[in-house]
């Protein structure tokens, strides 16, 4: 089935006009290509890794699917795209979202960023924003009581010094 093309008088006009030129003008021109826009209507996808993901690889990635979620809050439709990662290193496990680039390939760009191994579930915090891991920050110390901080410009971990009790 054709798919139709909707546009006004104007550019109607301008179509026209352009054609025209076209043919009474050179015809060494290369001809004019038209790209395929995606049915797909949804530009953004939810997913969740099933291994490591490093920057540079193309994976696999499981669909989350909001009408169907499970207890967890994730769906679980059983469907899956292949995306590259040109951005970022994502533990497995991890929630991203894959958006779809005009060369119709879907592409990382945003992942749950937490410490440690695993899905989450065993007291990991996630100190991420907008998928970058604060814990690869300059001074970064999981070890000490620290505070985000800013020197000359650039975000970095400041570590805190303890007051004793009583003192002001």
């Amino acid at each position: 089935m054709a798919k139709g093309v909707k546009f006004g008088e104007g550019s109607a006009r301008r179509i026209i006009a352009a054609t025209r030129a076209y043919e009474r003008g050179n015809r060494d021109q290369p001809p004019v290509k038209f790209r395929q826009v995606s049915d797909d209507g949804t530009p953004i996808k939810i997913g969740k890794t099933v291994a490591p993901w490093i920057k540079g690889e193309t994976q696999e990635v499981s669909l989350v699917f909001e009408d169907s979620c499970d207890e967890e809050g994730y769906g679980s439709g059983g469907e899956s795209l292949l995306a590259h990662n040109q951005s970022f290193d994502v533990n497995g496990g991890r929630i991203v979202k894959l958006a779809l680039a005009e060369n119709g390939c879907w592409y990382l760009v945003q992942a749950e960023s937490c410490v440690g191994e695993g899905d989450g579930s065993s007291g990991c915090h996630c100190p991420g924003i907008g998928g970058e891991d604060l814990t690869q920050l300059p001074d970064y110390d999981p070890g000490e009581t620290q505070v985000l901080g800013h020197e000359n410009g650039c975000l970095k971990w400041i570590t805190t010094t303890s007051c004793e009790e009583g003192s002001s």
